[in-house]
């Protein structure tokens, strides 16, 4: 589980990273990023109705939750980072999203 300084949670935050970050899309996900203020860096996950019912949401999330903690010691420098499932992802296989993920974070220079 990720710690609570590493989580995003509040609609406020996720709201400024929508409008002042920059979008990065990859074949599964999409990426909204910002640098980051703290020491470390926060992500939120977003996985929307269009995606499935409760079962598949939840899944993506902790497939996406998973990978986030493999990859996120790499990162450059703090950053606040949202990342949204496209619906999609219910047909990607784990090695496939992983691939995506880092796809889509190289792309953005973050990692």
């Amino acid at each position: 589980m990720l710690a609570k300084s590493q989580r995003i949670k509040q609609g406020r935050d996720f709201h400024n990273i929508y409008k002042s970050g920059h979008r990065v899309s990859g074949r599964y996900i999409l990426l909204f990023f910002r640098p980051g203020a703290g020491e470390s860096s926060r992500v939120g996950f977003v996985v929307s109705k269009k995606v499935g019912k409760a079962v598949i949401r939840n899944r993506a999330k902790r497939r996406l939750r998973a990978l986030w903690r493999e990859i996120m010691p790499g990162l450059k420098q703090p950053f606040d980072v949202v990342i949204n499932a496209r619906p999609s992802i219910k047909e990607s296989s784990c090695e496939e999203l992983h691939k995506d993920l880092l796809f889509t974070l190289k792309k953005a220079k973050l990692c």
